[in-house]
C-alpha cells in the first residue's frame, strides 16, 4: 500500500469514527388481545339503576414485540374491539364503556369513553370502537406490566360472561 493510500485510509477511518448509526420507523398496526376476559354478572336483586362492573386486564408489551422500552418514541391507541364469546351474543346491553391504561406508576390514561345511543341498531357480538384522535400511552407502555381497566355500565347479564378484548396500537420506534 502506498503512503498516499495509507493516509487516505487513515483519514476515512478517522471521519467514520464520528458517525452514529440510527434507524427509525413505524409499527402501524399492532394488536394486543386478551381472550376470555371474565366479566362478573350482576344479580337482579343487587341492581339500583344501571349496574357498573370494572375488570382489570393485564399484559406485558414485551410479550407482543420484543423491543427494549427505550426504542419506543410514541405508542398510540387507535382502536378497541370487544367480542362476545357467547353463541349469538349481543353487546347491545353495554350503554357506557370506559377504558384506561396504567403501568407500574399507577397513573391511569383514559383510552376511550364510549356511550351507546339508545336509538342505534343492535350492536351484535362485536363492538368495534375507533379511537380518534389516537391516544398516547407511552408512559404506561414503558412501565410494564400494563393494566387496562375496563368499566362497563348497562343492563348487564345476571351471569358471568366473557369477551375478547383487543387494543390496536401504532408505535414509532428508533435506535
Amino acid at each position: 500500500m502506498t503512503k498516499a493510500a495509507t493516509l487516505l485510509l487513515a483519514a476515512l477511518l478517522a471521519l467514520s469514527a464520528g458517525c452514529v448509526l440510527s434507524a427509525s420507523g413505524e409499527l402501524p398496526d399492532v394488536e394486543v388481545t386478551r381472550h376470555g376476559v371474565a366479566v362478573p354478572g350482576v344479580p337482579l336483586e343487587a341492581r339500583v339503576g344501571d349496574p357498573v362492573v370494572s375488570v382489570p386486564v393485564s399484559f406485558d408489551p414485551r410479550d407482543q414485540i420484543s423491543l427494549d422500552g427505550k426504542t419506543y418514541h410514541s405508542v398510540r391507541v387507535r382502536g378497541v374491539v370487544f367480542k362476545s364469546n357467547a353463541a349469538g351474543g349481543d353487546l347491545s346491553f353495554v350503554r357506557d364503556l370506559r377504558m384506561t391504561i396504567s403501568g407500574v406508576s399507577g397513573t391511569a390514561i383514559q383510552i376511550l369513553h364510549y356511550q351507546r345511543d339508545e336509538a342505534a341498531p343492535p350492536v351484535g357480538a362485536t363492538l368495534e370502537i375507533p379511537v380518534d384522535p389516537p391516544v398516547e400511552v407511552l408512559p404506561a407502555w414503558n412501565a410494564p406490566p400494563c393494566v387496562i381497566t375496563v368499566e362497563v355500565r348497562g343492563a348487564l347479564p345476571e351471569d358471568s360472561w366473557t369477551v375478547d378484548v383487543t387494543v390496536r396500537v401504532a408505535a414509532d420506534v428508533g435506535l
